[in-house]
């Protein structure tokens, strides 16, 4: 179960996030076709759409040093890890429905699919005020 959860798409493709790759890379050949078989992209564009834990990974770890650069504008410090789960935890928004591919329900709230939820980027700049 994750701490937090980026992004994700819905079943049956789960294609939802843009993610640039090489043009007419493996996986810019391997995504492209017209949707719901594919993506909808050329297979030479240098774009692909996804979901995932690889995809929700680089979008929570962006959010993530965005918070941390509002913690050294505001608080002039760094954030610790310990506190940096903790913010992102608190101010996460919480999944009401769906299921992981393990058959896990979102809705476990912190256990489920989605750990402590979306992380709310905003929410979590707020939250900084409060350490």
């Amino acid at each position: 179960v994750p701490d937090v959860s980026g992004l994700c798409g819905t079943v049956p493709s789960g294609i939802y996030l843009p993610f640039p790759t090489a043009p007419g890379s493996y996986l810019d050949k391997k995504y492209a076709s017209l949707f719901p078989n594919g993506d909808g992209t050329n297979f030479d564009d240098g774009w692909i759409f996804a979901t995932g834990t690889s995809n929700a990974a680089a979008h929570v770890a962006g959010c993530a040093a965005i918070l941390q650069q509002a913690a050294r504008e505001s608080l002039d410090r760094r954030l610790t890890p310990g506190e940096m789960k903790a913010v992102l935890t608190r101010t996460g928004r919480r999944a009401s429905r769906g299921r992981n591919a393990m058959g896990v329900r979102a809705d476990q709230d912190p256990e489920g699919a989605c750990g402590a939820g979306l992380v709310d980027l905003a929410a979590a700049v707020a939250e900084l005020e409060n350490l």
